[in-house]
């Protein structure tokens, strides 16, 4: 019997259908990743089948006990997060503790543990995260990524059956990826059971248990801000900072404005969002710069430009079920994408729809 089974789950916000008959199984020690398009509804599963969003509609069966995700009572929530941990993309510590009391405070709260009880799981969590030496310092004294190592302590602390993990490394520094990565190895290898939605296609294909094997990459991609092409005051993410932002509901791109402390104003497309910036209603929105190239393209407009681009990269694949019946078909796939690469016609695919060459890294 598997740990997790979500079957049929649907949510919508306002006309836009986010998920619509979305089903997932875990098994124990399983590690799951959740790949797709941003705006696709990724983080929108995760946070649904943790009841951080309500679904519409589905069920899930955990440890064997059966849900309703649309109408479960407080009692049945708070019994299902007592067996969860949740790792939010942009940490969510509390500024006014130490990195130990951020650990430990659920546990000490909730009375299930003594101070030293709690104190003696957080220490040696932190140990585990490579944060033992950082035990006494605030949020504001670490990094990013030092701050969401500290974050998977604290989901860690009271034991979860199943750890959930928003994007952890959105919000990081490409030089900070590597050391949060390096404890989610850890993890995945010390049994941990995860379900991690990531753009990080490396870890995917090194530590899934239960997804998709990929085929090379064909095209590579990057977050983009887009603002009105008389703008000057925008040239990088930092300068967001106060600004106003629109993006797509439940988008990585609306998490990234809020991240760099803009105010997001979410809309269901990205023709929306582009309006917004050209009627002055928002400062800016940031989408993947395939589709905003497509977007210039198609509708030909001079009002707007690329202001600002992340450095962080996304890889684009094919998807193909895991086992050995693909392996044939995925080395013929990477045969053709190595020629299509070679002979210059996915350079004239990428040049032709995206006005630019996105198949080189």
């Amino acid at each position: 019997m598997a740990l997790l089974e979500v079957k049929d789950i649907h949510k919508k916000f306002g006309d836009l259908t986010v998920l619509d008959g979305v089903d997932l199984s875990v098994d124990k020690g399983d590690v799951v990743s959740v790949l797709g398009p941003s705006g696709s509804g990724k983080t929108t599963l995760l946070r649904c089948i943790n009841f951080l969003e309500r679904a519409d509609k589905g069920t899930m069966t955990f440890e064997g006990r059966e849900y309703d995700l649309h109408s479960a009572s407080r009692r049945e929530i708070a019994e299902i997060r007592s067996h969860t941990g949740f790792v939010f993309q942009n940490y969510n510590l509390f500024a006014n503790k130490t990195a130990l009391e951020n650990v430990t405070l659920g546990l000490t709260v909730t009375g299930k543990k003594t101070k030293a009880e709690a104190d003696r799981i957080g220490l040696d969590l932190l140990e585990k995260v490579g944060m033992g030496n950082r035990f006494s310092y605030y949020p504001s004294q670490l990094s990013g990524g030092q701050q969401q190592r500290v974050g998977i302590a604290r989901a860690l602390a009271a034991g979860p059956d199943i750890l959930y993990l928003d994007e952890p490394t959105s919000a990081l520094d490409p030089e900070l990826i590597g050391e949060v990565m390096e404890v989610l190895r850890l993890l995945a290898k010390s049994s941990v059971t995860m379900v991690i939605v990531t753009h990080e296609m490396r870890f995917a294909r090194e530590e899934r248990s239960q997804t998709f094997d990929f085929t090379d990459p064909y095209a590579y991609d990057h977050a983009v801000i887009v603002t009105k092409a008389d703008n000057d005051t925008i040239h990088s993410f930092a300068d967001l900072k106060g600004l106003t932002t629109a993006n797509s509901v439940g988008s990585t791109y609306a998490e990234m404005g809020s991240e760099n402390g803009a105010n997001v104003t979410n809309v269901p497309t990205l023709a929306e969002t582009m309006e917004l910036v050209l009627n002055g209603t928002a400062d800016a929105t940031i989408n993947a710069n395939t589709s905003v190239q497509d977007y210039f393209k198609t509708s030909g407009t001079e009002e707007l430009k690329v202001a600002a681009t992340d450095d962080q990269v996304t890889e684009y694949a094919i998807p193909l079920k895991k086992g050995s019946d693909n392996d044939s078909l995925r080395e013929a796939i990477n045969k053709a994408i190595a020629q299509m690469k070679e002979d210059g016609t996915l350079t004239k695919i990428s040049e032709k729809y995206f006005g630019s060459d996105i198949t080189k890294e």
